[in-house]
This record gives C-alpha cells, sequence and structure tokens, in this order.
C-alpha cells in the first residue's frame, strides 16, 4: 500500500462572504497539489460575488471589492478547474468530485456538503469552506474563521452591556434626580422622558437614511462612549435646563449601538448559533436590575450624582475592557 506521504493530495480553500451556506457565496477560490512537503501545483482565482463585501470580510480575507468585482463568476472558475483535470483528478470518469468539493449549499450537520476532511480522487483532503484568516490581516492561520467570528461576537455582547444594561439603568435615578435636584414631582419626569425619545427618533431616522452603515464599529465605540460620558455630565447638571440636551444625547446614542450592535451580530452570527447569540444579547436585560440597584444604593449614600457617576464609570470601562480583549473591534 502507498502510505500517505507518498500519496497525492489536494488540499481546497474557499473564502466567502460569511458562513452560510444557504445565503452567503464564494468569492475566491485557491487550491495546492502536494506529495509530502513537494508542491506539485497551485490554484488561485477571484470569483465574483455580485454583491458588495462587508468592511469586515474585506478586512478578514484581505481581499477588496475591486479583486471580485473583476473576477469571473463561480460557474467559470469551476469550469476552470475541471478543465484542469490532471490537477484534480487521476480518473477522467470522476468529475462529481468537483461538485462535492465545491458544494456550498447545506450545512454538515444537514446530511449535505463537504465534510471536514472528505477525501478526493487523488486521495486529498478538502479543507471546511469557510473564510480563512490570513497572515496579512493579523490572524495566526489556525482555526479559521470560525473562531475569529466567535470572538468578534463575544466582544459585541460584552460591549452591549455598556449602554444596554449599565447604562439604560440611569431611568432608575430620574425620580430622584427632579426630587432631590429641582425639588419637582413626577410630572417633570416624564417630560424628560419624552424629550429623551427625540433623540432616539433622530437617530434612528439617520439609521434608516443610509442605504449601508460602514465602521459600524466605530459607530458602536462612539455610541456607547458618548452615553458613558453623558451619564457623567447628568451627575453635574445642576441646572434643570441641563438635562433636556443630556437625554436627547442619551436616546440618540442608544439607539445608534443598538442598531449597529443587532446588525453586526446578525451579519457575523453563523446560522447554527443564531439564535443562542441573540438569546445572549438579553443579558442586558437579566443585568439592569442588578446595576440599576447598586446605582440606587450610590445615589442613597452620597446623592444622586454618585449614582451616574457609578453608572457612567460602568459603561465607559466596559468600552475600556472591550478595547483591550479585542482592540480590532473597530474596524468592523
Amino acid at each position: 500500500s502507498v502510505s500517505p506521504l507518498e500519496d497525492i493530495w489536494v488540499a481546497l480553500d474557499l473564502e466567502t462572504t460569511g458562513l452560510s451556506p444557504e445565503s452567503d457565496e464564494v468569492i475566491e477560490v485557491g487550491a495546492v497539489k502536494f506529495r509530502g512537503a513537494e508542491t506539485i501545483d497551485t490554484f488561485q482565482a477571484f470569483v465574483n460575488p455580485n454583491r458588495s463585501l462587508t468592511p469586515f470580510i474585506k478586512r478578514l480575507t484581505n481581499i477588496t471589492q475591486k479583486d471580485v468585482d473583476a473576477a469571473p463568476p463561480f460557474s467559470r472558475v469551476a469550469g476552470e478547474l475541471v478543465a484542469r483535470q490532471r490537477f484534480l483528478f487521476q480518473r477522467l470518469e470522476e468529475p462529481e468530485a468537483l461538485d462535492i468539493a465545491l458544494d456550498f449549499a447545506a450545512p454538515p450537520e444537514a446530511g449535505a456538503g463537504v465534510p471536514n476532511s472528505a477525501p478526493t480522487p487523488t486521495g486529498g483532503v478538502l479543507q471546511e469552506p469557510t473564510p480563512t484568516v490570513r497572515p496579512s490581516d493579523g490572524g495566526d492561520g489556525d482555526g479559521g474563521t470560525t473562531s475569529v467570528v466567535l470572538v468578534v461576537v463575544l466582544a459585541l455582547v460584552l460591549l452591549g452591556m455598556g449602554p444596554l444594561a449599565i447604562g439604560f439603568s440611569h431611568q432608575v435615578l430620574l425620580p430622584q434626580l427632579v426630587e432631590e435636584q429641582y425639588g419637582r414631582g413626577i410630572g417633570l419626569m416624564g417630560i424628560i422622558q419624552s424629550v429623551g425619545a427625540i433623540g432616539g427618533l433622530t437617530a434612528g431616522l439617520f439609521i434608516a437614511s443610509r442605504r449601508e452603515v460602514s465602521y459600524k464599529g466605530r459607530l458602536m465605540l462612539f455610541a456607547a462612549t458618548s452615553y458613558g460620558v453623558a451619564l457623567l455630565a447628568f451627575s453635574g447638571a445642576v441646572y434643570m435646563w441641563m438635562v433636556f440636551p443630556l437625554i436627547i444625547w442619551i436616546g440618540a446614542s442608544q439607539t445608534l449601538f443598538r442598531a449597529g450592535n443587532s446588525a453586526t451580530l446578525m451579519e457575523l452570527a453563523p446560522d447554527r448559533l443564531r439564535g443562542r447569540i441573540i438569546s445572549a444579547t438579553l443579558f442586558d436585560t437579566a443585568l439592569a436590575p442588578f446595576a440599576g440597584l447598586a446605582a440606587g444604593v450610590a445615589a442613597d449614600r452620597w446623592g444622586v450624582g454618585a449614582g451616574y457617576m457609578l453608572l457612567s464609570a460602568g459603561c465607559l470601562g466596559i468600552v475600556a475592557l472591550v478595547l483591550v480583549i479585542y482592540p480590532r473591534i473597530k474596524d468592523l
């Protein structure tokens, strides 16, 4: 029998627009034919997906929109591989191996598609057809995109804890603010909350008017930081008029952050994990009461300004922590 080291293998790698076999497209096909440490032949071709690449995919794969716009469609690239039969096949009567190799129609768990290690007629191994991190992109090349995407998703969920869990808890301080700081009643609190909706509506209209929001990472970081700064300003809002621009600022920041965060998570989450990832974003609802309790205790002991300062510190601290854990979040 022939030793695996003496046999001929073909390693096939596909770059795609995402992780969903149902909705994403191939944007590059690469293959290496080798025996042991000897490279016999190589193949590389960009593929036109007839869509715009997201900023995340462009940074992850190091493939530009210009690369794919000038490329042929997938059918032509597949045809070129078929034409080079000696590259993939030892026997011409088995061209169906190419169909198996380039299958991107169903995930493995559904009983179709390419398994992680599928043999070709030359005894080759086909890599899982998902994007991979290139060394030039700052990755280590091990584990492919799946591990990178999960790190990004975890960073996004953690970042959401700042404005959506800690920051939003400032609502519990409003009654004490209007009574202690301004000597007014529940009516003023209702007015403040209504005015805050102006900021949310304005930000929502801004997002809706954009065909595509680029640099969602910077948008989220800006919105989360703005939220924390606005809360800090609340602690020093000694005059009633100062509250209204601040609450509009907070409403706009919250809407901008939630829109960017949700959209990015939906783009990056693999189909098989999307439900669990979206459920994880609801952690902010579970954690908000604890943040509100801590802020309330601080306000009772040291004044309502202390409660706002605590929430501001928590919100800005989350932003700083995420930047330490995953500094490239700003490039999404």
